[in-house]
């Protein structure tokens, strides 16, 4: 599932712009990037705080690999490590510029897009009588439990039946004792 945060504000911030972004704890992030709507500039910084980072982490910095922007071109794409995400509140801060000396700022424009993994399933319920109304059971739970973070329609689930075999009782365990005596 892709999740997209706004950066707040109408004017260019200098020397970055700041966005930030909540995860539940019932999501896992797999994958994040920044855009950048850098216009005339480029892409220079892009700095992460979280639980797990503490502060501010850098986690891009253009002028890394030189001085001269102009020859490295615009990396208006930046992925974010995910080990610096965690649930709860994530802060992001982007910047542009000239070279590393230079700074021109950040664009409301600019956008975090991540990709979550949740559970998509749910565990057993009651016991019913037909197949129908165990199905509608774990329809109505999975849409209780995927509320808030996830549309969906009836014709997105997909649904596997399991039957479960060399069950040779539904109670148990049993103990029993037999006793033979012999007749005199």
């Amino acid at each position: 599932m892709l999740r997209f945060t706004d950066f707040t504000g109408d004017m260019i911030d200098i020397p970055y712009k700041e966005g930030w972004f909540n995860v539940s704890d019932q999501m896992k992030v797999v994958d994040a990037r920044i855009t950048s709507y850098s216009s005339d500039y480029w892409t220079d910084r892009v700095y992460v705080n979280s639980s797990k980072t503490g502060t501010w982490s850098n986690v891009y910095w253009l002028g890394d690999y030189g001085n001269d922007y102009k020859i490295l071109g615009d990396p208006y794409i930046v992925q974010i490590p995910v080990d610096k995400i965690t649930s709860g509140n994530n802060s992001i801060r982007i910047g542009t510029g000239t070279s590393p000396a230079i700074v021109t700022g950040g664009s409301p424009d600019d956008k975090v897009i991540y990709t979550v993994r949740i559970r998509g399933s749910v565990p057993y319920g009651d016991v019913f009588n037909t197949s129908e109304n165990a199905t509608e059971d774990a329809n109505w739970r999975l849409n209780n439990f995927l509320q808030g973070y996830v549309d969906f329609t009836p014709g997105d689930i997909m649904i596997e039946n399991k039957t479960l075999r060399g069950i040779q009782w539904l109670w148990g365990p049993s103990s029993l004792k037999v006793v033979v005596s012999e007749k005199l």
